[in-house]
């Protein structure tokens, strides 16, 4: 296989992955905008 094939095909799948991990942090931060403030929890005391 010629690596100028390869690199056709392993470039895009690469952005693709990249694409779908940005895409899942970008729903996660929508569902979860920020992050609650921890609790007092009495182990810390």
């Amino acid at each position: 296989m010629p690596p100028n094939a390869y690199a056709k095909w392993v470039a895009p799948a690469i952005l693709f992955f990249f694409l779908c991990v940005a895409l899942g942090f970008w729903t996660h931060k929508l569902r979860h905008p920020a992050p609650a403030p921890p609790a007092a929890s009495p182990t810390l005391k």
